[in-house]
């Protein structure tokens, strides 16, 4: 629920009237108790002339507020970063990067007979 809404937002606006072929990555890492997931586009990226400070997408709010009840939950911080490659690479496209809490169900023990 979390990561769809940014691979569905590069394929609806990132790749609008886009010369080359769109790709998308996504790549999920575990690391210590944080997975690290990140969504790689090569697509027209974020600076289209539109005022993005102002202009913020439902799923993003959304997905901010499930990040704080992550946070709060599990006491660690869960993070969104949206880069504009364009802006810090000189590349095509957006970069979004999750790191979220992540904790194994513990097992049950088997029933004692």
């Amino acid at each position: 629920m979390l990561l769809q809404p940014f691979a569905e937002n590069a394929i609806l606006h990132g790749f609008t009237d886009q010369q080359e072929k769109g790709q998308i990555n996504i790549s999920i890492q575990k690391n210590d108790k944080v997975l690290h997931c990140v969504i790689d586009d090569n697509g027209r990226g974020l600076q289209t002339g539109e005022d993005h400070s102002k202009k913020r997408s439902l799923s993003t709010i959304i997905n901010k507020e499930r990040l704080e009840i992550l946070s709060r939950q599990t006491r660690t911080l869960a993070q969104l970063k949206t880069i504009d490659k364009k802006a810090t690479t000189g590349e095509d496209g957006v970069r979004v990067e999750l790191i979220l809490p992540f904790q194994m169900k513990q097992k049950k023990a088997p029933a004692s007979r």
